[in-house]
């Protein structure tokens, strides 16, 4: 009699099948199986097929517990779905669906197996390793951020007027990088890979990983010298070309990973690091070159070093192309290095973070919000009001799901500053991870 949901029992199935850093399927069944006894059975795969273990203990909850994971045929498609009882034979007993999802594959070797559930946002990595006898071993992977990520205190910049950018470089010794305009992100480079963390933490704390977001940080051939050192930089997104403005990239870093690589392959988007400023328990250190010779030896194209201007005339005309937003980079302004303290900054329009306090609704037929009410930076008082620069799916999110919003640090333009504090004609630009 042909088991229930197995075309073959002698088939396992080949895991080198499996795509990386896409979403595939993932089902966890509660079996109570009359002879193997009460049991997880976890399952991902395709139509094609469901690779399948049986967990007596199920998927740890918490770095340092080590499950088996015992190897079960291949299973059919059709069988994620199915509840209920098998009468007799392989596998009799009853079958409860627990849970159903996406996951992501990050790695693989025939005896490794590395993935996220990725329908839900910063879950845990979970590992594989195949033991002697064809089970596995599966534990979660703890978190192993460098130190300098606890100690990084984000670092601001003097600025100076655009007109004064061609005067300081002719003085000489001096260079000046557009200004990326992304989401912070440290960096840090493994054994086989880099990791990519936010410079903010979500709401409990967390850190907040950018890595599969950006992809092509894993499995990568990483020159000894350069294990355990640690960069600043900002992830940014390109479309046909061009970079994407800030909120459709903070859109993609806070959805769901799923939801993410499937917006990328839609909408052929590449997410990329920007590497600014090395890292360590001294602070940051800004040299171009030496970022510029540590991303060469990266050798991924999903972290570059911006592009250098040397001489005035060069940064005129770079600074002409983002004044007619034809940049390829940046329409924001550049970042002048001077290698011998800190950089300084020059943007095209001012900037300037405020504290959501309340959504408004729009004056129109179509329910979404106009806006939101915010004060500044430590004070809870209300001091004016932000009614542009929103996608329309933002606005309709803002209003149906408030508290998603008041609370959180977000950016603006603006033209200025009154007395009583509120900005001239503020713009939305992005929303930083976590609240004040």
């Amino acid at each position: 009699m042909q088991a229930k949901g197995i075309p073959d029992r002698g088939n396992v199935g080949d895991l080198s099948s499996l795509p990386l850093g896409v979403p595939l399927t993932f089902v966890e069944q509660l079996h109570k199986a009359k002879r193997a006894g009460t049991h997880v059975d976890y399952r991902m795969g395709t139509p094609g097929g469901m690779f399948s273990w049986a967990l007596p203990k199920g998927l740890p909850t918490e770095p340092g517990q080590k499950h088996l994971a015992v190897t079960q045929p291949l299973h059919a498609w059709s069988y994620n779905d199915f509840e209920g009882t098998i009468g007799s034979g392989y596998g009799s007993g009853t079958v409860e669906q627990l849970n159903k999802g996406d996951v992501v594959i990050l790695s693989r070797t025939p005896n490794s197996l590395k993935f996220t559930r990725s329908d839900i946002k910063n879950a845990p990595i979970y590992n594989m390793i195949r033991t002697k006898k064809g089970n596995w071993i599966t534990f979660i992977q703890k978190e192993d951020a460098p130190p300098v990520i606890q100690l990084y205190s984000k670092e601001h910049f003097k600025a100076v007027p655009i007109s004064e950018v061609a005067h300081i470089m002719d003085k000489g010794n001096v260079v000046a990088s557009p200004k990326i305009d992304g989401a912070g992100a440290i960096a840090t480079v493994k054994a086989n890979g880099v990791d990519v963390y936010s410079i903010r933490r979500d709401k409990n704390g967390n850190l907040i990983r950018y890595t599969d977001y950006i992809g092509g940080l894993r499995n990568l051939s990483i020159p000894k010298e350069l294990e355990g050192r640690s960069f600043r930089g900002e992830v940014f997104a390109e479309r046909e070309g061009k970079v994407l403005p800030p909120q459709e990239i903070g859109g993609l870093l806070n959805s769901t990973l799923s939801n993410a690589l499937r917006k990328k392959m839609r909408d052929n988007i590449t997410m990329r690091m920007a590497a600014l400023a090395e890292l360590d328990e001294k602070g940051e250190h800004y040299d171009p070159d030496k970022m510029a010779a540590l991303t060469s030896a990266l050798n991924t194209p999903s972290i570059i070093t911006p592009p250098v201007y040397s001489d005035p005339v060069t940064l005129k005309k770079q600074i002409a192309l983002m004044e007619k937003k034809r940049h390829p980079l940046t329409n924001e302004g550049v970042v002048i290095y001077n290698y011998k303290g800190k950089p300084l900054k020059s943007k095209l329009i001012n900037e300037a973070d405020v504290i959501i306090r309340n959504i408004f609704p729009a004056e129109s037929k179509d329910p979404r919000a106009g806006g939101f009410e915010y004060s500044l930076p430590g004070s809870d008082k209300v001091v004016g009001r932000v009614g542009s620069g929103f996608e329309h799916a933002t606005l309709k999110d803002m209003l149906a799901n408030p508290d998603k919003y008041i609370g959180r640090t977000a950016r603006v333009t603006n033209y200025g500053q009154f007395d009583e504090g509120a900005y001239r004609s503020p713009s939305f630009i992005a929303l930083h991870e976590g609240r004040e």
